[in-house]
């Protein structure tokens, strides 16, 4: 499974973004390396998400790819919370099983801790000038 912390490490998270009508979410945050840079990331095919905290000027340490099993370790209480409130329909479940989605384990300070449950993530580095970096 793929850790993405490398390149989203130290981000400071200035804008989130959900379209229901497109099950998108999308992060902009800024890092200071040599030069200011800033990342946006992008989930398409949003089937769940849930956060304890997430606030503006959270600072994200990682997003690691990891399973239902992953997800269930890593966040029993939110797991038993979902089960009794929420449902997630066999065919979703089926989804995470054969790869067609994929859960994603958020890393960061201050009370960020959360997961993301979508078909594919896209991250893009975007210069100063709004400029798409290759």
């Amino acid at each position: 499974m793929k850790d993405y912390s490398h390149i989203v490490g130290d981000c400071r998270i200035d804008k989130l973004s959900l379209d229901f009508n497109s099950n998108t979410i999308t992060f902009v945050m800024t890092r200071y390396r040599e030069e200011l840079e800033i990342i946006e990331v992008k989930f398409d095919g949003v089937i769940n998400q849930d956060f304890k905290i997430i606030d503006k000027d959270n600072i994200v340490f990682g997003i690691e790819e990891t399973d239902w099993n992953g997800l269930e370790t890593e966040f029993p209480d939110l797991m038993k919370w979902y089960e009794h409130y929420k449902s997630i329909a066999p065919e979703e479940k089926g989804m995470i099983s054969d790869g067609t989605a994929k859960c994603f384990h958020i890393r960061g300070t201050a009370g960020l801790e959360g997961y993301i449950i979508a078909e594919t993530i896209k991250i893009e580095k975007i210069n100063s000038a709004n400029k798409v970096q290759p």
